[in-house]
């Protein structure tokens, strides 16, 4: 019994070195890739460009690698080597958008997604980056210099920075996880109907570990933001306090605090601001207005 089950041990291992030979070094860093190995990979795909310098796949790929390590430098050598070798491959010119886009070269970006769909139109579903890249140059929309902290300060400048919601997309793309919108019409006192127009976007946004869930409003799209409400489900030391919106010159107008939960309203000259604080579930929100 012993025997047989030696024999049957000794196939088994004869079969998966058998397996694991036959694939070529590429093939072997290829699946280090996939399974995000990334350091591993980078050390096949060495072996294997070593071996054939004009490895087209090998040259991609570690491309891709380097590109998911963030060494945008070195992927971007890589991947225009791939192009030389092949001047018609689609993916190849996909990636280097991505690398592009990721190098804040939004112009080289559109032109490599462009010359990738005009060889593979299928590639243009779900390219993401290729849309906010165009966006940002059709609007010649640029960093407003507003830094991603999600605070009382934050909150103001992109209401009076006069950012419009698709903006707002734009420029934190990196920090959203999702983003939804939705188009309606609101009760209007004067007429009596629902025929003011509302944009509203629900974005959720990762910062810290925490996520920051935003409401943006306006009247539509193309329009700036002239609603914004803010929540995080921690206490978290970057997140405002009421003292953050005093110091910012908000006038303190109606305070309520029972319960466990605090909540303050107070104006300046062109924003209402609404501070609330529920110590029993461990949340914070900001909400602020142009008047």
């Amino acid at each position: 019994m012993k025997k047989v089950t030696f024999l049957i041990f000794s196939l088994v291992s004869m079969y998966t070195f058998a397996q694991t030979s036959e694939l070529s070094i590429t093939d072997q860093a290829i699946t280090e890739m996939q399974n995000e190995n990334y350091q591993k990979a980078l050390v096949l795909f060495n072996k294997a460009i070593l071996k054939n310098p004009k490895d087209k796949e090998a040259l991609e790929y570690r491309a891709y690698t380097k590109l998911q390590t963030k060494n945008y430098a070195g992927a971007l050598l890589d991947i225009n080597k791939a192009i030389v070798i092949d001047t018609l491959c689609s993916s190849c010119y996909d990636t280097r958008a991505e690398i592009k886009y990721r190098m804040n070269d939004l112009k080289g970006s559109v032109i490599d997604y462009e010359k990738a769909f005009s060889i593979s139109p299928n590639l243009a579903n779900g390219e993401t980056h290729y849309y906010v890249a165009k966006s940002k140059l059709a609007s010649k929309t640029k960093p407003k210099g507003i830094a991603f902290v999600p605070n009382a300060t934050f909150i103001e400048k992109i209401i009076t920075s006069k950012l419009t919601a698709i903006e707002f997309k734009n420029e934190y793309y990196d920090y959203i996880e999702s983003y939804d919108s939705t188009n309606s019409l609101t009760y209007n006192e004067k007429t009596k109907e629902h025929d003011i127009p509302e944009y509203s976007a629900e974005v959720v946004c990762k910062y810290k570990g925490a996520k920051i869930f935003f409401t943006l409003n306006s009247k539509t799209d193309k329009d700036p933001i002239n609603y914004i409400n803010v929540s995080v489900n921690c206490i978290c030391d970057w997140f405002s306090s009421w003292k953050d919106l005093s110091t910012n010159g908000f006038k303190e107008t109606k305070r309520y605090d029972q319960n466990g939960i605090l909540e303050i309203s107070g104006e300046k000259t062109e924003i209402t601001a609404k501070y609330t604080k529920n110590i029993n579930r461990l949340s914070r929100n900001i909400i602020m207005w142009r008047k």
